[in-house]
Protein backbone atom coordinates (compact mmCIF):
# COMPACT_ATOMS: atom_id res chain seq x y z
CA UNK A 1 0.00 0.00 0.00
CA UNK A 2 2.85 2.43 0.74
CA UNK A 3 4.08 2.03 -2.34
CA UNK A 4 1.00 2.63 -4.46
CA UNK A 5 1.09 5.64 -2.42
CA UNK A 6 4.26 6.77 -3.50
CA UNK A 7 3.57 5.87 -7.08
CA UNK A 8 0.57 8.09 -7.05
CA UNK A 9 2.67 10.70 -5.10
CA UNK A 10 5.34 10.87 -8.25
CA UNK A 11 2.56 10.50 -11.24
CA UNK A 12 1.10 13.53 -9.52
CA UNK A 13 3.81 15.49 -9.63
CA UNK A 14 4.80 14.49 -13.19
CA UNK A 15 1.69 15.67 -13.76
CA UNK A 16 2.15 19.06 -12.39
CA UNK A 17 5.27 19.68 -13.71
CA UNK A 18 3.82 18.64 -17.10
CA UNK A 19 1.28 21.66 -16.30
CA UNK A 20 3.63 24.22 -14.85
CA UNK A 21 6.10 24.01 -17.91
CA UNK A 22 2.26 25.20 -20.11
CA UNK A 23 2.38 28.18 -17.78
CA UNK A 24 5.82 29.20 -18.58
CA UNK A 25 5.40 29.02 -22.17
CA UNK A 26 4.65 31.99 -23.47
CA UNK A 27 5.19 31.79 -27.43
CA UNK A 28 1.95 29.58 -27.01
CA UNK A 29 0.20 32.94 -26.41
CA UNK A 30 0.87 34.86 -28.60
CA UNK A 31 -1.44 35.67 -32.00
CA UNK A 32 0.19 35.94 -35.82
CA UNK A 33 -1.93 38.05 -37.92
CA UNK A 34 -0.88 38.76 -41.42
CA UNK A 35 -0.06 42.73 -41.37
CA UNK A 36 0.10 43.35 -44.63
CA UNK A 37 -1.20 46.60 -45.23
CA UNK A 38 -2.80 46.74 -42.24
CA UNK A 39 -2.78 50.10 -40.08
CA UNK A 40 -0.71 48.81 -37.21
CA UNK A 41 -2.24 51.73 -34.58
CA UNK A 42 -5.53 50.81 -35.97
CA UNK A 43 -4.77 47.18 -34.96
CA UNK A 44 -3.12 47.63 -31.92
CA UNK A 45 -6.22 49.70 -30.63
CA UNK A 46 -8.17 46.34 -31.78
CA UNK A 47 -6.29 43.96 -30.19
CA UNK A 48 -6.31 45.76 -27.19
CA UNK A 49 -10.15 45.93 -27.24
CA UNK A 50 -10.53 42.59 -27.88
CA UNK A 51 -8.32 41.58 -25.15
CA UNK A 52 -10.74 43.37 -22.64
CA UNK A 53 -13.75 41.16 -24.04
CA UNK A 54 -11.47 38.18 -23.13
CA UNK A 55 -11.11 39.36 -19.95
CA UNK A 56 -14.42 38.05 -19.31
CA UNK A 57 -13.23 34.60 -19.38
CA UNK A 58 -12.35 34.80 -15.06
CA UNK A 59 -8.96 32.60 -14.38
CA UNK A 60 -9.00 32.87 -10.97
CA UNK A 61 -12.65 31.35 -10.93
CA UNK A 62 -11.52 28.35 -13.29
CA UNK A 63 -8.48 27.62 -11.28
CA UNK A 64 -9.94 27.79 -7.66
CA UNK A 65 -12.95 25.91 -9.07
CA UNK A 66 -10.57 23.18 -10.71
CA UNK A 67 -8.42 23.28 -8.06
CA UNK A 68 -11.06 22.15 -5.29
CA UNK A 69 -12.32 19.88 -7.55
CA UNK A 70 -9.17 18.14 -7.72
CA UNK A 71 -8.54 18.22 -3.74
CA UNK A 72 -11.73 16.52 -3.77
CA UNK A 73 -11.61 13.83 -5.70
CA UNK A 74 -7.92 12.95 -4.64
CA UNK A 75 -9.28 12.79 -1.07
CA UNK A 76 -11.71 10.60 -2.26
CA UNK A 77 -9.42 8.51 -3.95
CA UNK A 78 -6.90 8.73 -0.73
CA UNK A 79 -9.37 7.79 1.82
CA UNK A 80 -10.30 4.64 -0.65
CA UNK A 81 -6.38 3.95 -1.17
CA UNK A 82 -5.27 4.43 2.74
CA UNK A 83 -5.81 6.44 5.56
CA UNK A 84 -6.30 10.41 6.21
CA UNK A 85 -2.70 11.35 5.87
CA UNK A 86 -3.23 9.43 2.71
CA UNK A 87 -6.26 11.74 1.80
CA UNK A 88 -4.78 15.06 2.50
CA UNK A 89 -1.21 14.21 0.33
CA UNK A 90 -3.40 12.52 -2.47
CA UNK A 91 -6.23 15.87 -2.06
CA UNK A 92 -3.21 17.87 -1.93
CA UNK A 93 -1.47 17.12 -4.85
CA UNK A 94 -4.76 16.53 -6.59
CA UNK A 95 -5.88 20.26 -6.26
CA UNK A 96 -3.06 21.59 -7.24
CA UNK A 97 -3.04 19.74 -10.74
CA UNK A 98 -6.59 20.66 -10.88
CA UNK A 99 -5.92 24.16 -10.39
CA UNK A 100 -3.14 24.23 -13.05
CA UNK A 101 -4.99 22.56 -15.35
CA UNK A 102 -7.49 24.89 -14.85
CA UNK A 103 -5.69 27.89 -15.78
CA UNK A 104 -4.21 26.32 -18.39
CA UNK A 105 -7.61 25.99 -19.80
CA UNK A 106 -8.83 29.35 -19.11
CA UNK A 107 -6.14 30.75 -20.60
CA UNK A 108 -5.88 28.88 -24.14
CA UNK A 109 -10.56 30.02 -23.87
CA UNK A 110 -8.64 33.63 -23.58
CA UNK A 111 -6.50 33.62 -26.94
CA UNK A 112 -9.61 31.71 -28.24
CA UNK A 113 -11.75 34.63 -27.79
CA UNK A 114 -8.93 37.38 -28.95
CA UNK A 115 -8.75 35.62 -32.22
CA UNK A 116 -12.37 34.88 -32.27
CA UNK A 117 -12.55 38.75 -32.03
CA UNK A 118 -10.00 39.84 -34.71
CA UNK A 119 -11.30 37.78 -37.02
CA UNK A 120 -14.61 39.35 -36.61
CA UNK A 121 -12.72 42.89 -37.29
CA UNK A 122 -11.47 41.07 -40.52
CA UNK A 123 -8.11 40.09 -39.67
CA UNK A 124 -6.21 36.97 -40.91
CA UNK A 125 -5.39 35.72 -37.66
CA UNK A 126 -2.47 32.77 -38.75
CA UNK A 127 -2.34 30.51 -35.78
Amino acid sequence: MRNLMLSSSVLCCGLLAGCATGLLDKSADQIIVDTKGLDIKEYERDLSECDVLAQQVDISKRTVDRAIGGAVVGSVVGRILGNSDSAREIGGTAGVVGGAKGNVQARKEQQKVIKRCLQGRGYKVLN
